[in-house]
């Protein structure tokens, strides 16, 4: 049987296609054998191209496919509804979340005041030891209209560091050193006035132990303390006594 339908086929082997002028005369089962045995005989002559061929009608037809799934299927997109629900709870979630971000906020002004006062503190000790000169850390507690809260290092040649001021609305709330200087102020060239000083020694230690208290709008405090023997500056949230 293969024989006979194999010399059917030699007699189109030169065509790409089974013509169909020879359909009629054939059954339906004897077309699908003859379209059968050819794609046979053309896999075992060239086998690769055979499998390219077959690949490429699979995707083809696969894509025809999708893109008549995507012509029928209606597209998704945001109502304006939807839109609105959104934006109405991302309202709502920074309305609750503001009040926490302004405490912060504060709270970091205050925190980065109190160590800058400390970073000034501690550089004043290091001018102290490296120039074998005592140094002073004047401290401005009383906010005026040509100076705001503010702390500067100065020793007898004069201004080593100019005025650190506190950021506004955190002020020097109190300092428990009992050491004063007349000291010109605020600049160098303007008459002298008494301020507290914080005195450090050229062996690196202070003259007394004291501290430096920092506040903020809502009264949360910062305390900077001095110890005397070691010079050693650390830092609390310990309020006044």
């Amino acid at each position: 049987m293969k024989k006979i339908w194999a010399n059917k086929a030699d007699s189109f082997k030169k065509a790409e296609k089974f013509n169909k002028s020879y359909y009629p005369v054939m059954s339906e089962i004897e077309r699908l054998e003859t379209v059968q045995l050819l794609r046979e005989m053309h896999s075992r002559i060239n086998p690769v191209k055979f499998r390219q061929n077959k690949m490429a009608s699979g995707l083809e037809s696969e894509g025809r496919e999708r893109l008549r799934k995507t012509n029928h299927e209606p597209r998704r997109a945001f109502t304006l509804i939807e839109l609105i629900v959104v934006l109405a709870i991302v309202g709502m979630v920074f309305g609750m979340s503001f009040p926490f971000f302004a405490k912060f906020t504060k709270g970091s002004r205050l925190k980065n005041a109190s160590n800058s006062i400390s970073t000034v503190l501690r550089t004043a000790r290091s001018y102290a030891i490296s120039k074998r000169k005592s140094c002073w850390v004047i401290v401005n507690d009383q906010a005026t209209s040509s100076l705001y809260y503010a702390v500067k290092i100065y020793n007898v040649d004069g201004t080593l560091k100019s005025w650190y001021k506190l950021p506004q609305g955190i002020e020097i709330d109190s300092t428990t050193f009992s050491t004063t200087k007349d000291v010109p102020f605020p600049h160098d060239s303007d008459s002298q006035t008494s301020k507290p000083v914080v005195e450090f020694k050229p062996t690196g230690g202070a003259t007394a132990n004291g501290s430096i208290y920092i506040k903020d709008s809502e009264n949360n405090y910062k305390r900077i303390i001095v110890i005397n023997v070691t010079g050693r500056v650390k830092v609390t949230d310990e309020p006044p006594p």
